[in-house]
């Protein structure tokens, strides 16, 4: 009887993204880490892993001091530490030979006299016995700087909210990706708020807004009386036109998000002038 094992097509196992087959894809660390293959930049080592196992590549990093290769962001970041440091660098990893009952520790801790066969094993020891001096060796991403263009868009989307505006910095984080597609958490956004240029920024802007609305309002205002001296209107020609021009002029305050006190303080001055009251002058003088 023929085993069937003697009949199956002998095929080259398929190459995944990552694997040992895979075309390689090298980047010098500390980075910014640019693909090969076609220019893409990271400021993350994780991303570029991502970004690479999707063009089917396998990813490394070489250190930018000696130009050895490191096959995680993980590792080359521990070795490139030792070397900002001063001091001397982690031995590269011995090749695999064959094995023997007398095989001797080769991976004594830094930390302590213990030694390891595996560089497995004495990394594992560190971050259970020596947690503080592990994290310490642990390559620390940076977060991405705000650009001044993202430093102002926040400041004007921050500027134009009403001041009671609930939940204010998830509103900001919101709004700032809607508008611009600018992701940011609530630690950074809290970050920018408190500096004092941010605050004084933010302070002018609402002035300016303010100043322009005035400015609308006033000549909204002049509009309306003008409307009513040249036509000769009287309280008689209408049931109540007063009442009519000051709910339009409520509307355009009321999109303009001001605040309740100023748009009574305008409406009020919207019902001087329709009934009779110049106060043009003082519109001009507040508008100034």
């Amino acid at each position: 009887m023929t085993s069937t094992s003697n009949n199956a097509q002998q095929n080259d196992p398929v190459r995944t993204a990552g694997s040992e087959g895979a075309q390689l894809c090298v980047a010098t660390y500390p980075g910014p880490f640019q693909c090969s293959l076609c220019g893409f930049i990271s400021v993350t080592g994780h991303n570029f892993m991502e970004h690479v196992n999707r063009h089917g590549l396998r990813s490394e990093f070489a250190c930018s001091k000696c130009s050895r290769r490191f096959p995680t962001v993980n590792s080359v970041g521990v070795h490139y530490t030792r070397w900002r440091r001063g001091l001397p660098p982690s031995p590269p990893p011995e090749q695999p030979g064959p094995a023997t009952s007398s095989a001797e520790p080769s991976w004594p801790c830094r930390d302590c006299s213990m030694t390891f066969t595996t560089k497995t094993g004495c990394q594992l020891h560190r971050r259970n016995a020596h947690p503080a001096e592990h994290a310490l060796d642990q390559p620390r991403e940076r977060r991405p700087r705000w650009s001044e263009f993202e430093f102002l868009a926040l400041a004007e989307i921050e500027a134009s909210l009403p001041a009671n505006t609930p939940n204010l910095r998830e509103t900001l984080i919101a709004e700032l990706f809607t508008r611009h597609g600018i992701r940011r958490n609530l630690v950074m956004i809290k970050g920018q708020r408190r500096k004092a240029r941010y605050k004084a920024l933010v302070e002018r802007l609402k002035q300016q807004l303010a100043t322009e609305i005035g400015r609308e309002v006033s000549r909204h205002l002049s509009d309306v009386v003008e409307e009513h001296t040249s036509t000769g209107s009287t309280l008689a020609d209408n049931s109540n036109p007063m009442a009519t021009d000051v709910n339009q002029l409520e509307e355009v305050l009321t999109a303009g998000e001001l605040s309740s006190e100023v748009v009574v303080e305008l409406t009020g001055l919207a019902e001087r002038a329709l009934s009779g009251e110049n106060i043009l002058d003082s519109t001009a003088e507040s508008g100034a």
